[in-house]
């Protein structure tokens, strides 16, 4: 998973993200933007779900971030999932909307988010 930081013309950080894990970029801009009590959050739920089988969720007001002990998933909360009649062997774009890595990876992200933060 590649990922760079950098700052608008306001200021603010922005993540961008390759392909199948935008969505990340965009959680991380639309529902973190700098927020980093909802990091610390998101850092202890991943210690609540270690080693166990349970799941952890937290609902933001554009994304929904899913988490277990081996995976998170990042879906966009207006992705319909339903197949509204498309034809056979078509399928929506959801690239920027559903996206899935291993919980190591997103934490080094959110460590490279902080120390880019931080300046570092």
């Amino acid at each position: 998973m590649e990922y760079e930081f950098l700052r608008d013309i306001t200021g603010k950080v922005k993540v961008r993200m390759t392909m199948d894990h935008e969505a990340v970029g965009h959680w991380f801009n639309e529902e973190v933007d700098e927020n980093l009590t909802l990091l610390d959050e998101v850092e202890a739920a991943v210690q609540e779900v270690k080693g166990s089988v349970r799941q952890w969720q937290r609902i933001g007001k554009e994304y929904t971030l899913w988490m277990d002990e081996e995976e998170v998933m990042i879906r966009a909360n207006q992705l319909a999932l339903e197949d509204d009649g498309m034809e056979e062997g078509m399928n929506y774009y959801d690239e920027e909307s559903l996206s899935f890595c291993g919980v190591e990876d997103f934490l080094a992200v959110i460590a490279a988010y902080r120390a880019f933060l931080q300046g570092r």
